[in-house]
């Protein structure tokens, strides 16, 4: 399945948004800790809070970012926790009530989720229903979401073999060639390497 934006019109968080640097004049907000470039604010999401009122957007959308985050452990509580609940209680309390969460992580463990130097989490689609109201280890963090769907998808692909054979002149992975002289392989040869995730706040 292909990639499906959902269609919201209300204000928008681009968190993350590297060069895709979405439409401000579409409700877009760019947000980035990197990239500085007209229409982006520049914060690291890992330093909470962000610059941005409780309620203010309809959508968070983050695609490739969560899986860049560093297990970093903050004292919480009385306790050490990581880092990735503060960001979650951030998406949380920056969402309008109802707000969406609409995340593209590399597939765990696919070749494209380990390839990456800084590619730190391996997500799998379990990992959002720790944020769910009846989860029973949801004690870690106070970002409550409700999982409304998630899809692996061929937007981004990585191969199946383990060793890529060069072939013809220049040379390109057989795998490669394979792929493009007979289409029909194609899907024998590639695997869907996104998840796609979809958390409504609760």
């Amino acid at each position: 399945m292909a990639f499906d934006f959902p269609a919201i019109t209300g204000p928008k968080l681009n968190l993350g948004c590297g060069r895709d640097i979405k439409p401000t004049a579409r409700g877009w907000v760019n947000l980035d800790g990197f990239v500085v470039e007209p229409g982006v604010v520049k914060h690291d999401i890992a330093q909470v809070p962000w610059p941005f009122k409780d309620g203010e957007f309809d959508l968070v959308y983050c695609s490739h970012v969560l899986e860049h985050i560093a297990p970093i452990f903050r004292e919480h509580q009385g306790t050490k926790r990581d880092v990735i609940f503060d960001i979650f209680e951030e998406i949380h309390r920056v969402l309008k009530p109802g707000g969406l969460l609409f995340a593209r992580v590399p597939w765990g463990y696919s070749h494209e989720g380990l390839a990456h130097i800084q590619h730190y989490r391996q997500w799998r689609p379990e990992w959002a229903q720790f944020f769910e109201p009846d989860h029973v280890e949801n004690y870690y963090t106070s970002a409550r979401f409700r999982l409304e769907s998630w899809r692996r998808t061929r937007d981004v692909e990585s191969l199946r073999l383990k060793h890529k054979l060069l072939f013809g002149d220049p040379p390109i992975s057989l795998t490669s060639h394979l792929s493009v002289r007979l289409p029909f392989l194609r899907k024998l040869l590639w695997a869907p390497s996104e998840l796609q995730l979809e958390m409504r706040k609760v």
